[in-house]
């Protein structure tokens, strides 16, 4: 059978949900696997996405020692590197295997243990690896369809924030756990003509139950039995293709994950002998990825590609723990080809958010006790930096 070949996809990519979601289209995350199907023989990708979130707020947050309102300012300012890669091979006319190793949940929020959002938050870290066997079949010249499996290995799911300890004492109580679970993921991909192609893709949920130890920092208090769950969204991917010439092409994508699942954030068993059961209500959110490319030269494809994240929480149970909003980025691109094998890719991009906090929680009483209320000014620097080799 023969296999189409398609120019310039290479730098198709998406950016991630900059702000402060903790799901990311970054990479190969959330990669249709019925795209196998366009390996030729063999396929090897390595790459890193570096990312600088930046969060400043500004506002008021409850003391619970006073049970008085803090005004001031709190940053969290953090740098990390998410590595990537796949590797993947024809077995034949038809069949292609591969492999992809991935970080598609990722939260790094240090608002520090003695800023005035202290008892709302400290810290909140979630990192994962996902580890997706994936197959890609031919079913035609024209149609492809794709299947894999998606382990995740929750490493880290840290929800951190301070507890009154005296009547002017406090202390961070430290919530770790992890977890293991597999989901699958399925795809199709069609060419409709030698100029428009679409792609279809579908991740399942995954309902972890995180397990790990909870501690009041600087006692000897903790708890081994602590658990929180965590639903991890069903998540689907559209994409088109369209290719105006062999030098031009434009690539739209819609991702919709569904976090309605996400009612409560509960912490069972924590070290202070209390569990915790925060609202948070999410809903199914959507994120619209756009790419224009250009073959500039025969070694050389420039991108401009842009980017808008919706909110999946509603705005009164918006914590600066997770401080949803609509976010919004630019990137460009550049992919060259350094050999016939092998090709470098390089993008850049700035997204931007400002979610409004206007927390609050219900009391015994059926009233609403405010938390916090202010605004959080998000900015976020991404750099993906790949290496493919294909022969």
């Amino acid at each position: 059978m023969r296999r189409p070949v398609f120019s310039g996809m290479l730098s198709v990519l998406t950016l991630p949900a900059f702000a402060n979601a903790i799901q990311l289209f970054t990479g190969l995350n959330y990669a249709n696997p019925a795209e196998l199907f366009k390996v030729q023989e063999s396929e090897f990708i390595i790459g890193s996405v570096g990312q600088n979130l930046n969060m400043k707020f500004r506002g008021n947050s409850i003391n619970f020692n006073t049970f008085r309102y803090d005004e001031g300012r709190a940053t969290t300012n953090q740098t990390d590197a998410l590595p990537y890669g796949r590797f993947a091979r024809r077995i034949n006319q038809k069949l292609v295997l591969g492999v992809d190793v991935t970080e598609p949940y990722f939260s790094n929020l240090r608002w520090g243990n003695n800023s005035i959002l202290r008892y709302i938050t400290t810290q909140t870290v979630l990192r994962d690896v996902d580890i997706s066997p994936r197959a890609s079949v031919a079913l035609s010249q024209s149609l492809f369809v794709g299947a894999g499996l998606n382990i995740n290995l929750l490493r880290n799911n840290e929800i951190n924030f301070a507890v009154p300890t005296g009547p002017l004492s406090y202390a961070n109580l430290i919530n770790k756990s992890s977890a293991t679970k597999t989901g699958f993921n399925l795809g199709a991909y069609y060419v409709v003509n030698p100029t428009n192609f679409v792609g279809v893709s579908y991740f399942s949920p995954i309902k972890m139950n995180t397990t790990g130890p909870s501690i009041l920092n600087g006692t000897n208090v903790f708890n081994n039995d602590y658990s929180s769950p965590l639903p991890l969204p069903a998540t689907g991917v559209l994409s088109f293709t369209h290719f105006f010439s062999k030098t031009w092409l434009a690539n739209l994508q819609m991702f919709y994950s569904d976090w309605s699942p996400l009612k409560t954030v509960d912490l069972i068993n924590t070290a202070v002998g209390s569990d915790f059961i925060f609202q948070s209500k999410y809903r199914g959110s959507y994120a619209f990825i756009g790419v224009v490319r250009h073959q500039y030269t025969e070694k050389l494809g420039l991108s401009l590609i842009g980017v808008m994240d919706t909110n999946p929480v509603p705005s009164t149970l918006r914590s600066p723990a997770l401080p949803s909003d609509n976010q919004y980025a630019l990137a460009i691109s550049s992919d060259y080809a350094l050999t016939k094998q092998a090709t470098l890719q390089f993008i850049y991009g700035h997204g931007v958010a400002k979610p409004r906090i206007n927390l609050s929680a219900p009391t015994p009483a059926g009233e609403r006790l405010q938390l916090t209320t202010g605004h959080i000014n998000v900015n976020a620097n991404v750099i993906d930096l790949r290496v493919k080799i294909a022969v």
